[in-house]
């Protein structure tokens, strides 16, 4: 994925497109499986006592999630696939966003949080957005 561009809010977003949304709990999960002391509590990721995002799970019809979805279709315009990027977004159910923490060194951020990504990627029909208008499917990146 594309690193991280010097910004006073930095997101990355996984746009769900399918009915079966994702709980908290499956990310936590998911999480584990790469590092057992991983985990989510209210609304941080940790690693062990340092959180590394902080995490929210939005639903179409919620002005957050419909604001970050119309955001993304103007960044989907500049894009050569804007037609498969576009449709993702017309067909988005709910949002899992990450605001990552940079506390600690953006490899170690990285580290954290790309099993979330590579988790809903290979487990929930959707794509990902990272903070600049970068797309990626489970094919690899959108442009």
């Amino acid at each position: 994925m594309r690193g991280r561009e010097e910004s006073v809010s930095y997101y990355i977003r996984y746009v769900l497109t399918e009915d079966h949304g994702v709980t908290l709990t499956e990310l936590e999960q998911a999480l584990h499986t790469v590092a057992p002391t991983s985990s989510i509590e209210n609304d941080l990721i940790l690693l062990g006592d340092e959180a590394y995002g902080q995490i929210d799970i939005t639903y179409r019809g919620d002005p957050i999630c419909d604001e970050d979805l119309e955001l993304l279709s103007r960044f989907a315009r500049e894009k050569q696939n804007r037609d498969a990027i576009l449709e993702s977004l017309r067909n988005a159910k709910s949002m899992v966003t990450v605001q990552p923490i940079w506390s600690g060194d953006e490899e170690t951020v990285s580290k954290v949080l790309d099993p979330l990504w590579e988790w809903l990627l290979a487990n929930r029909a959707g794509i990902l957005a990272v903070e600049g208008g970068y797309f990626y499917n489970q094919a690899g990146a959108l442009n």
